[in-house]
């Protein structure tokens, strides 16, 4: 806040690099391990189907585009004609609009060049430091990447596209999302013991996310939602992850947990429907935009205490979650949420895994000291964004005073024109008088 204006647009500017300079080094490593362009692996995408039990259902089929899902005859998507970098490309945009996760982002690419961040630091200057920081940002970006974990960017990178897919589907189609829904809760079902393999919190939180898929299906098929909608529901889905952040010692996250679940829906709007055909969930948040930026780092820092950490961040940074206006957001996040509940349960079910451990991933992905640095970012942004609600709320209040003052004064001018009127025609009139002027 004490930056002059044009230092802080500068340093965003240079932070945005960040996130395409990720991106790059992303395709360059998938690139070098396939040996060409960035071809979509159709049976690979029909795996992670087959572990949704999706694979043969017709109506998503023939809402998916053919040329990324084998036997889907759904229309063609012109970019994915052009192979996974144009989707890469998608994420990338997406994260470079949100503050908080470029913020992330630039504190990692410093962290592995701290050297030469000082010398940038030293020059002093805007110019300087975002010219220095756009060439190095891909220099740095390619210490993130290493040969040895190709075969699960590629895999991640799949993943994240058939939510992407599958989401945008169900979120444009209101009965194809209750024909999924069901086959995916029956999917997960038939899995011998599924059950064992979640935690405590897991369990409630699959009861709270099928109640919530639930009201979607109905309330879209009603045409018809309550405007107070997600006033309980979400702030109730935040707390349970922010008692499993404290049980683990995450003060810092489930702090800016807390601040997320106090600033509930309704507050800023009633809920409601899109008014095109695909009937959307609205809920409308404080501050809606800085509330979606909060949220999507709380969560993923909430999700890396995983050790399939990527695969759970992949359920947020799916184009259609991550670039979905912030009204809508939930509405696509509980989707995809949804999906990937169901394939990590079929996955721990067919590896008979404990909860938390590597079960879609190759390799345990924790990272504790990253997780309490994210955290502690988080909390500091959500006391930021408490202050500005605050701020937003008392000028509401004075808003509301001074134009109830104005109605009063309103009503006090009228009576006076009324009397005025009366003293001036109706009382002279009545007793014969001639009328004055």
């Amino acid at each position: 806040p004490h930056q002059p204006p044009h230092q802080r647009m500068g340093l965003l500017a240079a932070a945005s690099s960040d996130a395409h300079a990720v991106a790059s080094q992303l395709k360059l490593t998938l690139t070098r391990s396939s040996g060409h362009r960035l071809p979509i692996d159709r049976a690979l995408l029909s795996s992670y189907l087959q572990d949704l039990s999706l694979d043969s259902c017709q109506p998503l089929l023939q809402a998916l585009p053919g040329i990324a899902v084998p036997h889907a005859t759904g229309p063609p998507d012109p970019l994915l004609r052009r192979g996974l970098g144009p989707f890469i490309d998608q994420v990338a945009s997406h994260v470079a609009d949100s503050p908080l996760l470029l913020r992330k982002l630039s504190a990692v690419l410093r962290a592995a060049d701290a050297p030469s961040q000082r010398t940038g630091r030293r020059a002093g200057k805007w110019r300087g430091i975002i010219g220095h920081r756009r060439a190095a940002s891909t220099l740095t970006a390619g210490a993130l990447f290493h040969e040895r974990d190709s075969e699960e960017y590629r895999k991640l990178t799949h993943y994240a596209l058939l939510l992407h897919l599958v989401t945008s589907a169900l979120a444009a189609d209101q009965q194809l999302t209750e024909k999924v829904f069901t086959q995916l809760r029956e999917g997960i079902r038939r899995r011998p013991n599924w059950w064992q393999h979640l935690s405590l919190f897991e369990r409630a939180k699959l009861v709270t996310v099928e109640m919530t898929l639930e009201r979607f299906v109905r309330h879209r098929r009603d045409k018809s939602i309550p405007p107070n909608f997600g006033h309980i529901g979400l702030p109730f889905n935040i707390l349970e992850a922010v008692m499993q952040d404290l049980s683990q010692g995450l003060v810092a996250n489930a702090g800016a947990g807390a601040v997320l679940m106090l600033s509930r829906p309704g507050t800023a709007g009633s809920a409601s429907l899109s008014p095109d055909s695909r009937r959307a969930v609205r809920m409308h948040l404080p501050l809606a935009c800085k509330w979606k930026d909060l949220y999507l780092s709380w969560n993923m820092c909430f999700t890396n205490s995983y050790a399939d950490a990527p695969y759970f961040s992949a359920a947020l940074l799916a184009p259609c979650v991550i670039g979905a206006s912030p009204e809508e957001f939930m509405f696509h996040r509980v989707i995809a949420l949804y999906m990937h509940m169901c394939a990590q349960i079929s996955k721990r079910a067919e590896q008979r895994a404990a909860a938390g451990s590597a079960v879609q991933a190759s390799r345990d992905w924790r990272h504790a000291d990253t997780t309490r640095q994210w955290g502690s970012l988080n909390a500091r942004a959500a006391a930021s964004y408490a202050r500005m609600q605050l701020l937003a709320t008392r000028r509401d209040v004075r808003v509301r005073a001074r134009w109830q003052r104005l109605k009063r004064l309103r009503v006090a001018e009228d009576r006076w024109v009324s009397h005025a009127h009366h003293a001036l025609l109706v009382y002279p009139a009545a007793l014969g008088l001639p009328l004055l002027g």
